[in-house]
């Protein structure tokens, strides 16, 4: 009778430098969910390449692929750890790290040091780009674009039509019902859509990426490809409502009234009058008059804030009411400098939202109603 075999696949035995393995293991981790989709979400897979290897992270939405140099090639087989548990290790080890597994652990080995982790089973999705690319991608403009739209991402309901970034033909939005946020990246054939969960995470690899980034898509996913690094985004069923022609266009011939208020006064104003907010009565005024704006909140048990600054008017005075979450997230999305800011007419059953356009941006906020006050 044959002996049976202690090792089932072969010994992965790999040495890798510990400043390039965690700089490329924190990137890999900071694409992992906010909210794990499956038992799998945050475990990483190491394969190893001819002088390299290859870190894979996948989850039912999305997956990235990355690749780091080896200081040794005689290795085979696969390497399987939870990415938070392999970023400790290796941020605790010292410049050189050594890796071996059998078939259920992983041992690390730096200096003196040693740690064994169990590994976990982890059904791995191999990122295959498709052979032809759709365009490329400035990376730096859709990294701004997605900063910026991602403040306008539903979260606080169950309606997944909201819940994304959706791009179109390079221009990126966003809305939740009370913003809609919409940059252009001025990149055309770019089209596909991000879940709002990994938004962040998305973002944490675009500042990793040099350049211009290559755009795939098949039947299943799209793709991002730069140098090293691979990001697959599994295709959404639901799909994004069509905000240009039922809010965008209608808006843009109704809201004739501009008020230009510096971006930096405004956000401090309303930072200080939200001291005297609370979570019951969330909601800020603008009285809006020729030259200035007050910013002035209150609440059912008395409290009250008010400050003015500095604004240019050429309407009737009036009062726009917004709530202060929204308002603010607004105005962080925008960049500094004088802010032009326009109003359409209010009426009793319906209040005219807050618009302002730049150059290849279009942002709107819905004004709130103070009847709903406890």
């Amino acid at each position: 009778m044959r002996p049976r075999k202690l090792w089932t696949r072969s010994h992965f035995n790999m040495q890798v430098s510990r400043p390039v393995l965690i700089n490329n293991l924190k990137k890999v981790v900071a694409f992992m969910p906010r909210v794990k989709t499956s038992v799998s979400a945050g475990v990483v897979v190491v394969d190893p390449l001819k002088d390299s290897i290859r870190l894979t992270l996948s989850y039912p939405e999305a997956s990235i692929q990355t690749t780091v140099g080896a200081l040794s090639e005689e290795s085979e087989g696969q390497v399987r750890i939870h990415g938070h548990k392999f970023l400790d290790i290796v941020a605790a080890s010292e410049k050189e790290i050594t890796f071996k597994s059998d078939e259920s652990f992983v041992e690390f080995r730096s200096g003196s040091s040693m740690w064994k982790e169990p590994m976990p089973t982890s059904p791995v999705i191999k990122i295959v780009c498709p052979k032809e690319r759709v365009c490329g991608v400035d990376s730096y403009a859709l990294l701004t674009a997605f900063n910026t739209t991602k403040y306008a991402i539903d979260q606080d309901t169950a309606r997944p039509a909201l819940y994304m970034v959706d791009v179109v033909d390079g221009r990126v939005r966003a809305c939740n019902g009370f913003q809609y946020h919409d940059v252009d990246t001025k990149t055309k054939g770019l089209t596909f859509s991000v879940p709002g969960g990994m938004i962040d995470g998305f973002c944490s690899v675009l500042r990793h990426f040099d350049g211009e980034a290559d755009f795939f898509e098949d039947d299943k996913s799209y793709y991002f490809k730069n140098g090293g690094d691979t990001i697959s985004i599994h295709k959404l069923a639901a799909s994004f409502p069509d905000l240009d022609r039922l809010l965008v266009r209608s808006l843009r011939s109704e809201i004739p009234s501009l008020l230009q208020v510096q971006r930096k006064d405004l956000i401090t104003a309303v930072k200080r009058v939200k001291l005297a907010l609370d979570e019951n009565y969330p909601y800020i005024e603008l009285h809006i008059n020729k030259t200035e704006v007050v910013v002035r909140g209150t609440q059912k048990a008395g409290a009250e804030a008010a400050t003015k600054i500095a604004a240019s008017w050429a309407s009737k005075p009036r009062v726009a009411t917004f709530n202060v979450k929204y308002l603010l997230q607004t105005l962080n999305s925008l960049s500094d400098g004088l802010l032009e800011l326009r109003f359409g007419a209010d009426t009793k059953s319906k209040k005219s939202p807050m618009v302002m356009e730049g150059s290849g941006t279009w942002t709107m906020l819905n004004q709130s109603n103070l009847s709903k006050r406890a």
